[in-house]
C-alpha cells in the first residue's frame, strides 16, 4: 500500500490566462487547465476558482457595484499566487492588465514565472480538444 510520502509531489501552480465570456476563450481556459494538469501539476486558477464560487453574472453584477469585492478578489489571488511554487503564464491569446499586475506581484515576491503556449505543441493541442470534446459530449 503507497503512503502518501510515496507519491511524487506536484508543484502548486496559479494558472493565468485572459478571462471572457467567449465560447473561444472558455475552450481556451480549459485547455489551459488540462495542459497544466497533464504537467503534473497542481493547477489553480483564481479566475475560475471565483466564476465557479459565484455565478458568472452574479459575480460580473457585484464585482460592478463593489469595489470592495473586487479589492477582496485581488488580494486573495495575491495570497494564493505567494503561496503557490510558481505562475503560469498562458499567452497565446495575449497578456491582460490583470495578468501583468498578477505577474509584477509574483516577480515582487520571488515567485518564479513562467511563459507557455500550448499552440507551440501541436498534437498536444488536438489531444486537449479532443478531452474538451469528450467532456461535453
Amino acid at each position: 500500500m503507497n503512503s502518501i510520502n510515496d507519491t511524487p509531489q506536484n508543484d502548486v501552480v496559479i494558472i493565468e490566462f485572459p478571462i471572457s465570456d467567449d465560447d473561444e476563450i472558455k475552450q481556451y481556459q480549459e485547455m489551459c487547465a488540462l495542459h497544466s494538469l497533464q504537467n503534473g501539476e497542481a493547477a489553480i486558477s483564481s479566475h475560475l476558482l471565483f466564476h465557479a464560487m459565484f455565478s458568472g453574472e452574479t459575480l460580473q453584477a457585484n464585482i460592478a457595484k463593489s469595489l470592495k469585492l473586487r479589492k477582496a478578489m485581488e488580494e486573495a489571488t495575491r495570497a494564493l499566487i505567494a503561496k503557490s511554487d510558481r505562475l503560469v503564464v498562458y499567452c497565446d491569446k495575449g497578456i491582460t492588465p490583470h495578468m501583468s499586475l498578477a505577474i509584477q506581484f509574483a516577480e515582487k515576491m520571488g515567485v518564479p514565472v513562467s511563459y507557455r503556449s500550448i499552440k507551440s505543441d501541436d498534437e498536444r493541442l488536438e489531444e486537449l480538444k479532443q478531452l474538451i470534446a469528450e467532456k461535453r459530449g
